[in-house]
């Protein structure tokens, strides 16, 4: 796997400094990733896909901010950004690349404490102000009273009526 030239001509002009090495990153299921390291300053993770829906990127970049705000868990910051607007160029997201903790007792208690803290940062309402994606699939995020509701109307009937759609299952597992 290699860095795609448009995207290695992104970082130059929005980054600076020139890439000394590169390495890929499994995990995903959709997009490429790696990690691009500099000779004068920090290494930068990349996350492309040449066939990403318009907007899976920007969507991406809204939902790091929006966790990033809560200042509960660390969240690395969002760089730079190519949404896939222009045909001529591979969509993009450049991330800050956090170096990987070690793996510990202690580690995953912070971990514990960090996502606590991220789940008491509340709303009045259930949703997000604006929609994202599931893998390519669009997602609705729109806003409902309830968590049962929005979790009921905004996922479970969503993929229930995709794979319906699909002909994955019939409308009788919709009844369950």
């Amino acid at each position: 796997m290699a860095l795609p030239p448009d995207v290695a001509e992104l970082l130059r002009e929005q980054l600076g400094g020139r890439a000394v090495r590169f390495f890929g990153v499994g995990g995903g299921c959709i997009s490429q990733a790696g990690v691009v390291g500099f000779d004068d300053h920090p290494s930068v993770f990349v996350k492309w896909n040449p066939d990403a829906p318009p907007g899976l990127f920007d969507a991406e970049a809204r939902g790091l901010e929006e966790l990033r705000s809560t200042e509960a868990v660390r969240v690395p910051a969002v760089l730079a950004l190519r949404d896939g607007s222009d045909q001529a160029t591979t969509p993009c997201i450049v991330l800050e690349f956090l170096e990987p903790g070690t793996r510990s007792v202690t580690a995953v208690r912070q971990l514990g404490a960090d996502l606590a803290a991220l789940h008491r940062s509340t709303s009045e309402r259930f949703g997000f102000f604006s929609n994202n994606f599931i893998g390519r699939l669009p997602q609705s995020n729109r806003e409902h009273e309830s968590w049962a509701a929005f979790f009921c109307r905004e996922r479970l009937d969503a993929q229930l009526s995709l794979g319906e759609r699909a002909g994955w299952c019939g409308k009788e597992v919709a009844r369950l």
